[in-house]
């Protein structure tokens, strides 16, 4: 039996080695992945002859036969005497000694038939079972995947088959040049096989814990490709280093489509397929369909195995918690860009919606984190304006040999060693193609000639390629250095001043600690100022002082969020002082000192941080003796603990539980007694203890509660009579005279309980007989739907009281009676004059006619009379349940 199997018993598999990593290689792993062969009974694997073969025999043909296939056999197996012959993990059966060979090229033929030269020969060997196969070899455009073999009783080749061919037909229309090309599966001697692109440069396995500048550029690449599928409506949903693949040129190749998809209908359910449990998706773990945001996911978990070395949820994992647990945060092997790492942890999150939304989206953000870290230039849209002059030395630069023509405006005399920079500015913007020297012909033949047009191909591709670039940092036009001299001057002792500022105001900064809770601001400003100084020193006055404005900004920025630092330093000063935690406390405190000296509650933190030390043991005693049931000592190492540190909550606390506890006893007595009396009918006993126990514990609930009930009883008592006389109107259905009566009782004492429920009941029944007889009383609204729905809940409500009364069950049965009756049609004759058209607008259009028998349901309707030249007649009439057939004439009898 041979069949693909679940990656994640291939990772389960590759652990289970000592020391395994999750994604270690499989055996071999080159083009091409083989599936895993199921338990099978030993057997020879032929090679067949039209894959692996095939591809070496054309190569070999190609090479002048020299097959670099043959040389890396050879380099696997070595000299070994016999008749047979391995290539790779599989053996290779040659002819049988003798065979004639045909055609003009023997060698050929052999290549053909399968049979590979200078192979040394060997038995057959037998192929273990389960054993994975590695490559067959790497000489030919494409390497097969094994599927194994058909032949064996036992096994199920069509599951494989299958495999085979739903990886083909997922990556076979996939023409991309990031995706490894698959080409159909092959049946030959028994096996299964699956060709594909030769990707002779490894795996992504190579770049783990590498930099982010090596690692990000591949998975651009990577999500191109990915972005090129889904647009296709294929998703990968297996992204792992295994998985993506380098060609000879080093350019990736997304490789392994067994367990790709397609984007199903929103109702479909999810076919299974095999994952990779490190990076499937959550929705991948729980059988949803397929989804772009499943390779979002899988990208992700790529980027942070390659940066960290290791993908998330490593090495336990557990497919409930990697379903519900964020991800790990990401500990780069290498320093990289925060906004990378915010990056990837957002491509990771478990709900699909707060990922990216597409694998574009995914494109540009990576894009913009590799762009944003790399160095600047000082290339600007607009030429500079404020460079200062520098020497220069005699040797003429590329720009001055080449003639630039001059500027609309007369120039001012140059000074000496100086450029036009202006001038050759302008030039360059208006013409593309800047001027070339002239060049006199040559007196010479055609060798002097060739070398002629190889001067002027030099010269002509470094006026395009670094004229522009030198034009841009030539020092200012002369004609403003010689008009605006004292401005060019006054501008550089201005950026002199400003910069001069900006150091004290970083200073100042760096000395309040800026360095730890300034964050990025404080890192963008420090960078910008960096690239103010070199800008300056490049001549690019005004590249510097944009950048320091920036810088200044930056700083601006980081003042402003001082206060939140300095209260979030004091919040956390407070929570390690409520856990116990002196050391914390005390850097939180020290760096809230820093942020503001002038503050009183960081110095207050830091003296209680120091203290913290005596106040420490003061609490455990405190605790032990409480546990212990002494509170009178208790009590007095929490008041010695207060005397230290009068702020500490935990002090505080334990003392008000010591005092309570002090006094437990007295009212656990008290409050016992209190309900015992109650129970009894002691009522005014009752009282007395439940008043001793408040004042032992005034916020006790049980005292509290106690009162309470003394009251009830007491209130009940005095209020019988009025109970019993409610009791009775209620029996009698008199619910208006029992609810006046409930009313005036709570009027004197609210907290009567009786009172309370009874109106709550009489207001509820007198509310329902009185909507019940509105509908008896008025039958002709029954038609109504509305009022006959209301009419069918009323009902429902009614019949499910508990013990309804006569008068509410005559209502009920009234009520049912009338119903039905308003549901049986009635016999309606409509007369006309054959010319006018009748119509009721709530049943329908009726034509005209002489004479039409119609049935309606009791109800009101409307009969319209139309006819052309003639006003129309309106008929209202209303049909009552039970009656006779009605007869109605309707003509338009009035010209108009």
């Amino acid at each position: 039996m041979a069949a693909r199997e679940l990656r994640g018993d291939r990772e389960g598999a590759a652990r289970a080695e000592s020391g395994a990593h999750p994604h270690l290689p499989r055996r071999g792993r080159g083009a091409g992945e083989r599936v895993r062969a199921q338990p099978v009974q030993p057997r020879r694997l032929q090679l067949p002859a039209r894959s692996v073969c095939g591809s070496l025999r054309r190569r070999h043909r190609r090479h002048g036969g020299v097959s670099l296939g043959a040389q890396e056999i050879r380099r696997r197996e070595g000299p070994r005497p016999g008749s047979e012959g391995d290539v790779g993990d599989l053996p290779v059966r040659s002819r049988p000694p003798g065979h004639r060979r045909r055609g003009p090229h023997a060698e050929a033929h052999r290549y053909r038939r399968g049979a590979i030269p200078r192979v040394a020969q060997a038995p057959p060997r037998a192929v273990p079972r389960g054993e994975r196969h590695s490559r067959a070899g790497r000489a030919g455009s494409h390497s097969p995947r094994t599927a194994g073999s058909g032949r064996s009783g036992r096994g199920a080749p069509a599951d494989a088959w299958a495999a085979l061919l739903n990886e083909h037909e997922s990556a076979s229309h996939l023409d991309h040049p990031g995706i490894l090309k698959v080409y159909p599966p092959e049946r030959d001697c028994g096996d299964l096989l699956l060709p594909m692109e030769l990707a002779a440069g490894g795996d992504l396995r190579r770049l783990r814990g590498a930099g982010y500048l090596a690692v990000v550029p591949v998975l651009l690449e990577i999500a191109q490709a990915l972005e090129y599928a889904h647009e296709r409506g294929v998703v990968h949903r297996d992204l792992k280093p295994s998985n993506v693949l380098f060609d000879a040129r080093g350019r990736a190749k997304l490789a392994d489509f067994g367990a790709a998809a397609r984007l199903a209908d929103p109702g479909q359910a999810a076919e299974p397929r095999p994952l990779s449990p490190f990076s499937a998706s959550p929705e991948q773990l729980r059988g949803e369909p397929p989804a772009p945001s499943d390779d979002v996911y899988g990208l992700g978990a790529l980027a942070y195995e390659l940066l960290s070395r290791y993908p998330p949820h490593y090495p336990n994992f557990d497919a409930r918690a990697a379903q519900r647990d964020p991800v790990p945060p990401l500990v780069p092997a290498q320093q990289m860009p925060p906004q990378l790492g915010v990056l990837i942890a957002r491509m990771l999150a478990k709900n699909a919606k707060e990922r990216a939304a597409s694998m574009r989206e995914c494109i540009d953000a990576l894009d913009a984190a590799l762009n944003d870290t790399l160095s600047f230039d000082f290339e600007t849209a607009e030429p500079p304006r404020e460079a200062p002059p520098r020497e220069r030395t005699p040797e003429r630069s590329p720009a001055e040999r080449v003639p630039v023509k001059a500027v609309s405006a007369s120039p001012a005399p140059l000074t000496p060693g100086a450029i036009d920079g202006q001038a050759l500015w302008e030039e360059l913007r208006q013409s593309a193609h800047p001027a070339r020297t002239r060049l006199e012909p040559m007196r010479s033949g055609t060798p002097r000639v060739l070398l002629l047009l190889a001067a002027l191909a030099a010269a002509a591709l470094a006026a395009f390629v670094w004229l522009p670039r030198y034009a841009r940092v030539q020092p200012e036009a002369p004609t403003a250095l010689v008009n605006g001299a004292p401005a060019a001057g006054g501008a550089a002792a201005a950026f002199s001043a400003q910069r001069t500022v900006f150091d004290s105001r970083l200073a100042a900064l760096e000395s309040r600690g800026a360095g730890v809770w300034g964050g990025a601001d404080f890192a963008a400003a420090k960078t910008r100022a960096a690239e103010s100084v070199g800008a300056y020193d490049a001549g690019s006055l005004t590249l510097a002082q944009q950048r320091l404005a920036q810088a200044s900004g930056l700083l601006d920025a980081v003042e402003r969020a001082a206060p939140a630092a300095l209260a979030a330093q004091l919040a956390a000063g407070e929570r390690a002082l409520a856990a116990g935690q002196q050391e914390l406390a005390a850097q939180a405190f020290d760096l809230a000192a820093r942020i503001d000296r002038q503050d009183r509650r960081a110095a207050l933190g830091q003296t209680r941080a120091r203290q913290l030390s005596g106040v420490l043991p003061l609490l455990a005693d405190a605790e032990n003796a409480q546990s212990e049931r002494q509170y009178a000592r208790a009590a007095q190492d929490y008041t010695r603990a207060l005397s230290i540190d009068p702020k500490n909550a935990e002090a505080r606390a334990g003392l008000a539980r010591v005092n309570a506890a002090l006094g437990d006893d007295s009212y656990a007595r008290a409050a016992g007694e209190g309900f015992a009396a109650l129970g009894a009918g002691r009522l005014e006993e009752a009282r007395a203890a439940f008043l001793r126990a408040r004042s032992l514990r005034p916020d006790g609930t049980e005292a509290a509660e106690g009162l309470r009930r003394v009251d009830a009883v007491t209130g009940e008592r005095a209020y019988a009579a009025q109970r019993a006389r409610g009791q009775a109107l209620e029996a009698g259905e008199h619910w208006g005279e029992a609810l006046r009566l409930y009313e005036s009782v709570l009027r004197q004492d609210r907290s009567l309980a009786f009172a309370q429920q009874g109106k709550a009941r009489a207001a509820a029944r007198l509310k329902l007989g009185e909507s019940l007889q509105t509908l008896i009383d008025r039958p002709d609204r029954l038609p109504s739907p509305e009022v006959r729905s209301a009419a069918l809940t009323l009902l429902q409500s009614a019949q499910d009281e508990p013990s309804p009364g006569p008068v509410l069950r005559g209502q009920i049965a009234r009520l049912s009676a009338l119903l039905p009756e308003f549901d049986k049609p009635v016999h309606l004759s409509l007369l006309s004059d054959s010319l006018t058209q009748v119509a009721i607008p709530s049943v329908g259009a009726f034509g005209a006619f002489a004479r039409r028998d119609i049935e309606l349901k009791p109800g009101h309707y409307t009969v319209i009379g139309t006819r052309n030249g003639y006003r129309d007649v309106r008929r209202d009439i209303t049909v009552s349940p039970g009656q006779s057939a009605q007869t109605v004439s309707v003509a338009c009898s009035e010209p108009i």
